[in-house]
């Protein structure tokens, strides 16, 4: 198991620390979290074939969830990329009757997971992240909130056919 060195983020909290410190996570480390909740790690790396499948910008300081496998993304910040994974964790803990009390808004989807992922990340492995995670995470989140009138069409949509 990584030794993570834990920061005075209070994830929950308003105001976190202004840089979080931990040892940066190796493959092993990401598997051995996924693999408690059923889950397989495939890193992405430069031209692999999921870059050429998808093109690289794709996974740019970007992961998915593709059940039951997290593509940890291309990242220049061992600190987004662990963050990253812990959100894709977030959307496997969001309780299953979340999305509909939200009226399935995909930002407030977006948002639970990162905050139960970052839950998980404090209580099960003392991890904390900088107020640049969190900014950053604020930008990831906007990207939903500019995209969801496409989103609403598509998911009102598949609600019809249900």
């Amino acid at each position: 198991m990584v030794e993570l060195h834990p920061s005075k983020v209070d994830v929950t909290g308003p105001s976190p620390a202004s840089r979080s410190t931990f040892i940066p996570w190796t493959l092993s480390d990401f598997q051995t979290v996924a693999n408690r909740y059923g889950l397989n790690v495939i890193k992405v790396v430069f031209g692999d074939e999921h870059c050429q499948a998808n093109g690289t910008e794709e996974y740019l300081n970007h992961s998915y969830l593709a059940w039951p496998d997290i593509y940890l993304g291309i990242y220049d910040d061992e600190e987004l990329k662990l963050a990253s994974f812990f959100h894709e964790l977030g959307h496997i803990l969001i309780p299953d009757d979340f999305p509909a009390s939200v009226g399935y808004y995909t930002p407030a989807i977006e948002r639970k997971a990162w905050r139960i992922g970052f839950e998980a990340a404090k209580s099960k492995h003392k991890l904390e992240f900088s107020q640049k995670v969190h900014e950053w995470v604020e930008g990831q989140i906007q990207t939903y909130v500019k995209g969801w009138e496409r989103e609403r069409k598509f998911v009102e949509e598949s609600r019809k056919h249900q």
